[in-house]
């Protein structure tokens, strides 16, 4: 399955990773193969990796409501409307839904938030596509209802099946999940979960430490403002819903600078009320440089080390952080303020990538078996992997080697070749990729500090430098007054970026926007 977002750099660098589902494909071998893309913004099939898949229970069908008869009408028409030719969808059209939120006595909500977020087609419910421009929000009134307008469209090549909504309530847990276009109202139902209570200490579970900043895996999907001070001065949440979690709790002392503890792991009961004490430690600095394969000065360096808690079974949350740096000319850089963890690197810098290395534990790679495998069996599937097996290279902190030294390899070159419908070479047109960061247990985004795009010619040819060695990277391109063609917005075309070698692609566009 083809996976594409138009996922912005930025939010990639404010550490909103998120976090995300990664689609599943089992095989005979009894695996299960985790694999997730992402890809730029502009391109033919913009598809969103998301979080855990919604709980099913928690929508209920669309209540049933008569609807006047429609004129009948000539069977070419109808068959017009049920089929519209491809790339005739109109991305300006909308259609309402009505969302009815109640609790889990049925009685309804009111004052509740409502997004839309994401959309999926009807004719490739796998995708999930990040809403276009402003997302539809609203609040439910006394009954419970709420009406939002959407787009009737995801591409011009696919109505909207379903939408996803985001449902917050500071009493109830946060729903997240999809409903079927369709009419009458569609009913969420919210749950309530247990209270959870926060303490943070340093040094000694006697010297509390108030106003602490928490971070909780995104499946608990809790917002900014979940958290409410209790009279002693502990943070407490009614809306992390029941199963584990993984949390993290950081703060700013006047003195030691920021304190953060390491990621811990807790679990919520249906009801009641759990007490975490959580304790926190020093800031850690993590010092490394690129290895002597890079020669000096090193220009437009950047390193960024994700730290990940669970996330690697299937249904296991996960948390994440980043942090980044520049690199030094002299190839040094240090990672500052850290937390105690597991960690997974990356950087780039002119003309050259890190390299990945070879995964551990299949595990690694999102393959999990049906039974307990032997070391063996282990390798053989590493093995048969081949460049998949291959990850981010991965570290402690605390370091136990300092420096760190991340090894690296060139990067390679795109050269696209943009023909307009007559055959002959574009001028100005755009072409864009999306060189993926691939986390594992967390998922994958656009590799951020580069604009991965660039414009053709008079010879209609665009030149996109310093890519990481990657298979199958997809790109696409785009003009005024012309658009990608069918065929490559079904299937967007894709090349092997190889180390130190430059790869070329071409498209034809055709008359048309979208």
């Amino acid at each position: 399955m083809r996976i594409a977002l138009p996922l912005l750099v930025l939010a990639v660098l404010v550490g909103a990773l998120l976090l995300w589902m990664q689609p599943v494909d089992r095989d005979t071998r009894g695996l299960a193969r985790e694999d997730s893309t992402v890809k730029a913004e502009g391109e033919a099939a913009p598809e969103l990796v998301q979080g855990p898949a919604p709980r099913e229970a928690a929508v209920v069908a669309p209540t049933e409501t008569p609807e006047p008869a429609d004129e009948e009408k000539p069977e070419t028409e109808v068959a017009a409307a049920q089929e519209p030719p491809i790339g005739a969808g109109d991305l300006e059209a909308k259609v309402p839904i009505t969302i009815r939120v109640v609790d889990d006595t049925d009685a309804p909500v009111g004052e509740a938030s409502v997004t839309i977020w994401a959309m999926r087609r009807d004719d490739e419910p796998g995708g999930h596509y990040l809403y276009r421009g402003e997302q539809p929000f609203g609040e439910t009134n006394r009954q419970g209802v709420v009406e939002l307008d959407h787009w009737q469209w995801v591409t011009v090549d696919g109505r909207t099946g379903e939408v996803t909504l985001k449902v917050t309530h500071p009493e109830f847990v946060t729903f997240t999940g999809d409903i079927t276009i369709g009419p009458g109202q569609h009913v969420v139902r919210l749950e309530r979960g247990t209270t959870v209570v926060v303490t943070g200490w340093h040094g000694a579970q006697s010297n509390v430490i108030m106003d602490l900043q928490l971070q909780v895996d995104h499946e608990a999907k809790l917002g900014s403002d979940a958290w409410e001070p209790l009279a002693d001065g502990r943070l407490a949440t009614t809306q992390i819903p029941p199963g584990p979690h993984w949390i993290v709790a950081s703060h700013q002392h006047p003195e030691l600078g920021r304190l953060s503890s390491a990621a811990e792991r807790f679990e919520v009961g249906e009801v009641g009320w759990e007490t975490l004490y959580l304790e926190l430690h020093a800031p850690i600095d993590f010092v490394g440089r690129v290895d002597a394969s890079v020669p000096r000065p090193v220009a437009d360096g950047h390193v960024m080390l994700v730290l990940r808690s669970g996330g690697l079974r299937g249904g296991e949350p996960v948390l994440s952080q980043s942090f980044e740096a520049e690199i030094e000319p002299d190839g040094t850089f240090v990672l500052a303020g850290l937390r105690p963890g597991a960690g997974q690197i990356f950087a780039i810098c002119r003309g050259w990538s890190s390299r990945k290395t070879l995964a551990d534990d299949p595990l690694q790679i999102g393959v999990r078996f049906t039974e307990p495998p032997s070391a063996e069996k282990k390798r053989s599937v590493l093995e048969g992997e081949g460049d998949r097996a291959y990850i981010l290279q991965r570290t402690e902190v605390p370091q136990v080697d300092t420096p760190y030294v991340v090894g690296m390899e060139r990067t390679g070159i795109l050269e696209v070749t943009v023909l307009g419908p007559d055959g002959t070479p574009v001028e100005g047109a755009t072409v864009h990729t999306s060189p993926n960061v691939r986390v594992m247990g967390v998922g994958a985004w656009i590799h951020p500090w580069r604009e991965w795009r660039a414009t053709t010619g008079a010879d209609g040819v665009a030149r996109i430098e310093d890519l990481p060695p990657t298979r199958q990277l997809w790109f696409g391109a785009g003009a005024t007054g012309l658009r990608m063609a069918a065929q490559d917005r079904a299937e967007t075309p894709a090349v092997d970026v190889r180390s130190g070698e430059a790869s070329a692609g071409e498209i034809t566009l055709e008359a048309g926007d979208g």
